[in-house]
């Protein structure tokens, strides 16, 4: 970071972990630079750099890990698309104690998919007739604390 951009703000540490823990850094950036543009001494420039890939043995072993475990073992932006997989398995098995406990769990640790992978779900909800209002609510939840 160069300039004027991290002296803009106190919470600039916090903001911009938030910024490498999310699925869509891009997206997550922009929106950073909207909520700074005010506090701007300079022309802003940022940097980030971050290994997408899971390791290895992790990888091998998606399936079998517990949310805890991987929680332990990965970093939270490449949780979230896991976690969404396991949501997409829990409304296609039509199972409501496995989507509600991966929704809770996203919503504990906020590791939240876009509005638009989340509308997917409600999608996938209609198109396997898992018409499930506690597992809606769940993401109906997930959409707003994005939005926050």
């Amino acid at each position: 970071m160069s300039d004027g951009f991290y002296e803009s703000h106190s919470n600039f540490a916090e903001d911009i972990t938030n910024v490498c823990q999310t699925s869509d850094a891009e997206f997550a950036l922009e929106r950073l630079f909207r909520q700074y543009s005010d506090y701007q001494a300079d022309d802003s420039t940022v940097l980030i750099a971050r290994r997408n890939e899971i390791p290895q043995e992790i990888a091998a072993r998606l399936q079998e890990l517990s949310l805890a475990e991987l929680t332990d073992r990965l970093p939270k932006f490449q949780l979230t698309p896991i976690l969404s997989e396991r949501l997409s398995a829990a409304i296609k098995a039509k199972d409501e104690a496995s989507a509600l406990h991966v929704l809770a769990f996203m919503n504990s640790k906020k590791l939240l998919p876009s509005a638009e992978e989340l509308d997917e779900k409600n999608r996938e909800m209609k198109l396997v007739g898992f018409l499930n209002g506690k597992v809606l609510n769940g993401i109906v939840s997930l959409i707003k604390l994005g939005q926050k």
